[in-house]
């Protein structure tokens, strides 16, 4: 076998195995907050709710663009398993937590800490050969999709039988579990760029470097308008469960069923659409599931049973799998291999921030008009999305790509200039 098909395979399981782990948090962490840390009312836990799934992505929104570049001087390989080893030691130690702040400053080291996806993909970028790109990025999508549906299923169940706590632990074991994979298994004959007399840019400068290209720019930006709507609802999600069903029911272990539900849809449309970048123009993609997942929002907010919330949240999953594979193998094509640790880097940025802005504004929203009002917000954003798209991004994205201003590193300035 080829070492960028096993590294490939590694990666991919290691990932597999980080998204499963962070997952199963994911039905239970608003319960988690009412029955073991004590925080009762509906408005406290979903604005509890909001900060805790934002605090992250603000630590990370400034801390992943500054990995990036570390990952380009020194490898990308170490940035994978130092990654997936803080998330085993933070995620382990969150079961021991007595209060909320105690899960927010967890939260915050998280987000400064790990970035599992953007480093494996930088990683996988890097290593896989160009006619094989955008199948390579759509299997990593899929791996966290993958994740993404089997770690609610396995969150929701553990929870039941085992306790919040418990399952923490196991969220944690699967996260160190993914780091030992990528340390054993794979492999990186990483070479530094070459020194030169000139010192190497700095942050900031390779920063303004790679911002100056508009298409990059508009393929950073996307990503990051569709996790906002993605991540908008995520702390509201359990509690609108709750409204919904009647009494007697397990509201986690119906949230688990419904974002595993989601999470598969994503993890068979990212491999789908991972191919079809590779021939097709990805305009039209991005387009199409910016389109689909706004207009699957609405009913959303209008959902009358759970049933109904399921099914457009499963249609909202299939259109998710389309929006990463695209960019990602876009990004790699227009960035040269050297700099793809930090132009990722800046990807996660981007990302964390709409992490950050749509649970916080969402729980905010909703705490203080209704459950529902959050998903109309949601699906307006991304039809807005699909409209930025249509303007601004050429006809024939690839040629584009290639004809476009490259991101060569910014000149060093000549006061900076030494031997």
């Amino acid at each position: 076998m080829a070492r960028w098909r096993r590294n490939l395979a590694a990666i991919w399981v290691a990932q597999m195995l980080a998204i499963v782990g962070f997952n199963t948090r994911s039905p239970f962490y608003v319960f988690f907050l009412r029955d073991d840390l004590g925080v009762h009312s509906v408005r406290a836990l979903t604005v509890w709710s909001g900060v805790l799934n934002s605090a992250g992505a603000l630590t990370m929104m400034i801390a992943a663009p500054i990995w990036g570049v570390v990952a380009d001087r020194y490898g990308r390989k170490p940035m994978v398993v130092r990654a997936m080893g803080f998330a085993f030691i933070l995620a382990t130690l969150s079961s021991f937590a007595q209060h909320p702040w105690h899960l927010l400053v967890l939260r915050l080291l998280e987000g400064a800490t790990i970035g599992t996806v953007s480093a494996s993909i930088a990683f996988v970028a890097s290593e896989v050969p160009k006619e094989r790109l955008g199948f390579s990025l759509g299997l990593m999508q899929m791996a966290v999709f993958s994740g993404a549906s089997i770690g609610p299923f396995v969150g929701g169940y553990l929870s039941d039988a085992l306790g919040y706590r418990h399952t923490l632990w196991v969220s944690g074991a699967l996260l160190g579990l993914g780091g030992l994979v990528a340390l054993i298994f794979a492999r990186e004959d990483f070479v530094p760029r070459p020194m030169t007399q000139a010192k190497p840019p700095s942050f900031l400068a390779m920063t303004r470097g790679h911002l100056s290209n508009k298409l990059l720019l508009v393929l950073i930006a996307v990503p990051m308008l569709e996790q906002t709507a993605n991540q908008s609802v995520a702390p509201i999600v359990p509690l609108f469960v709750q409204h919904l069903i009647s009494a007697g029911q397990n509201p986690a272990s119906i949230t688990g069923l419904m974002l595993g539900l989601g999470g598969l849809a994503g993890a068979i449309s990212a491999i789908f659409f991972g191919r079809m970048s590779d021939r097709v123009n990805p305009k039209y993609i991005l387009l199409a599931c910016l389109l689909i997942g706004g207009f699957s929002y609405v009913p959303q907010g209008l959902a009358p049973t759970v049933f109904v919330l399921i099914g457009f949240r499963l249609l909202f999953g299939l259109t998710t799998g389309g929006v990463g594979p695209t960019t990602n193998a876009l990004i790699a094509e227009i960035t040269p291999p050297e700099e793809r640790g930090s132009v990722f880097g800046l990807l996660s940025a981007s990302t964390s921030a709409g992490g950050l802005i749509g649970p916080l504004g969402a729980s905010v929203l909703a705490a203080v008009t209704s459950l529902r009002v959050p998903f109309f917000l949601t699906g307006i954003t991304l039809l807005l999305a699909a409209l930025w798209v249509w303007r601004e991004v050429p006809q024939s994205v690839a040629d584009a790509a290639r004809g476009d201003a490259p991101l060569p590193s910014p000149t060093p300035s000549p006061a900076t200039r030494h031997s």
